[in-house]
């Protein structure tokens, strides 16, 4: 399974944390910085270490909550074409695609599947036409993504 740093130090500060209690109950001894301390110092210390952890925990749920529906990460393109639908919908005959037609629906599509982006069948003059729009879980993502680059 992939983790990403967030993830990697939460296990670290919890091997950590379980690593000094389990000292404590063996009875060993401590120092900090050169200077023997007691059982209950270690304690407050590990109370500090959890703080820690409770805090990053909960920047990691954060982190995930605000995340698309299936955690992977958009792609450039992906976030070039939600970044595009900020400006203008996209339906057939609109005046911009990605490569292809077929490519930009591709892609579309699979911001669709993520629910990033609602798709609408529309009518219009010729019939019905599908319209695809960028929705508030897409401006988050988007927002996300300009926030982790910067």
């Amino acid at each position: 399974m992939y983790k990403n740093q967030a993830e990697q130090a939460i296990e670290q500060k919890a091997r950590d944390i379980r690593s000094e209690a389990y000292s404590i109950m063996e009875g060993q001894t401590h120092t900090l910085m050169g200077r023997p301390i007691d059982r209950l110092q270690v304690a407050e210390l590990i109370l500090e270490d959890a703080e820690q952890l409770v805090a990053m925990i909960k920047a990691e749920e954060a982190r995930k909550a605000a995340a698309p529906v299936n955690d992977k990460r958009l792609g450039r393109t992906q976030l070039s074409m939600l970044d595009a639908l900020t400006r203008r919908s996209w339906y057939r005959g609109t005046a911009w695609v990605w490569t292809t037609v077929l490519e930009t629906e591709r892609i579309l599509n699979s911001l669709v599947a993520r629910k990033l982006v609602d798709k609408t069948e529309r009518p219009g003059s010729r019939g019905t036409y599908i319209e695809y729009t960028i929705n508030a879980a897409g401006r988050a993502a988007l927002e996300a993504s300009k926030a982790v680059a910067s």
